[in-house]
């Protein structure tokens, strides 16, 4: 039997050697991955140790649900407010002038700066302001719409004082309007053996108008006028609790004390023609003020109050139409001024030249 050649073997050893080798790379192999591995790791830890600390923003919180009454516009809509408007918010306030004394007269000259509430408000401040916005007011309304005939620039003179525990009041008022190009003034007086003060032009000519038939004749002052912008539904007459309130016209009571906590005592009657005309805050009625009682014209009716929601004794009046529209007893009502009586006027012009060297010697300081 012949030897296998040297040739024959060979290829059984080759094949051992290269599983050898195949077994070392394969060791070789992945304990060279193993070591690169390590070395990574060695890298990022010394990386690690030389990187500062980084600041963690702190949680946004959660947005507060918004109300259902209000919703939020989306913020490209909203709009920056302009340099010039951001400065004059920034821009103080004028300062406001100490209010007077209880009884101690003061002067103010302003010019009118938008509505005559805001020309007050920058002199004297708000809390002063408001009320003496309004009694001004009461004396504008006889020869201006107080919302539309105000200009910017009209000037405003005051002389008035503060008694306490009641509002401001008037003792003389000049207003120059630009657009009727003239001056329109009021100075108070109480004629000798009047009841009441009153208001007067410079030549004794009662401001405020009067009416015929009137259902109060003993009051001091008409506060409340349907033009004058406040939305108020009738005349209110500035009277002490218990002056007497008549029917100005004949008719029948239709009802009594309605709507007693706004309107307090109170009374409507109505006439032939369906109108119907509302007494309210009477402190008492009359007795013979019961539905479906007849009524004389000039009849007592009752007595000024203030009940029901009033702050001051005084008698609203209001007229209705049939229809139920408001009417103005100013239209209704024949209207009429009363002039001082001639033995009078001596006294007056006297207490008129005291007001206007006041209004001088303010000027000049």
């Amino acid at each position: 039997m012949d030897r296998p050649t040297e040739r024959t073997r060979r290829p059984r050893g080759g094949l051992s050697r290269l599983l050898m080798l195949f077994a070392v790379s394969a060791v070789s192999f992945w304990l060279g991955r193993l070591s690169v591995q390590q070395e990574l790791e060695r890298l990022r830890e010394e990386r690690a140790k030389d990187r500062p600390p980084s600041l963690q923003a702190a949680p946004t919180p959660p947005a507060a649900p918004a109300r259902e009454e209000e919703s939020a516009a989306p913020e490209s809509q909203v709009e920056a407010e302009p340099p010039a408007r951001v400065a004059e918010a920034k821009r103080p306030a004028p300062k406001a002038e100490p209010a007077p004394a209880p009884g101690e007269m003061r002067e103010l000259a302003v010019e009118i700066r938008g509505s005559v509430t805001r020309t007050l408000h920058e002199a004297v401040g708000k809390r002063l302001g408001d009320p003496l916005a309004q009694v001004t007011g009461r004396l504008l309304v006889w020869w201006l719409d107080v919302a539309r005939d105000l200009r910017k620039g009209d000037a405003l003179r005051l002389i008035y004082d503060v008694p306490e525990g009641s509002e401001p009041r008037i003792h003389a008022l000049s207003y120059t309007s630009n657009k009727f190009g003239k001056t329109f003034e009021a100075f108070r007086f109480q004629a000798p053996g009047a009841e009441f003060p009153r208001y007067y032009d410079r030549d004794g000519n009662e401001v405020e108008l009067r009416l015929e038939r009137s259902p109060i004749e003993r009051y001091e002052q008409i506060t409340s006028l349907l033009r004058d912008g406040r939305g108020h539904q009738g005349v209110d007459f500035k009277a002490p609790t218990g002056m007497p309130v008549v029917a100005p016209f004949a008719g029948v009571v239709a009802r009594t004390n309605f709507n007693q906590r706004v309107n307090g005592r109170c009374v409507e009657i109505e006439d032939a023609q369906g109108r119907r005309f509302l007494f309210l805050h009477l402190a008492e009625l009359a007795p013979e003020m019961r539905p479906g009682a007849r009524v004389t014209r000039g009849q007592l009716v009752g007595f000024s109050g203030n009940t029901g929601r009033s702050t001051a004794p005084h008698l609203h009046y209001q007229i209705m139409s049939k229809a139920g529209r408001v009417l103005d007893p100013m239209k209704v009502h024949e209207t009429y001024r009363v002039r001082l009586p001639r033995e009078h006027l001596p006294a007056f012009r006297e207490a008129v030249e005291r007001y206007d060297r006041r209004f001088r010697v303010a000027a000049a300081d």
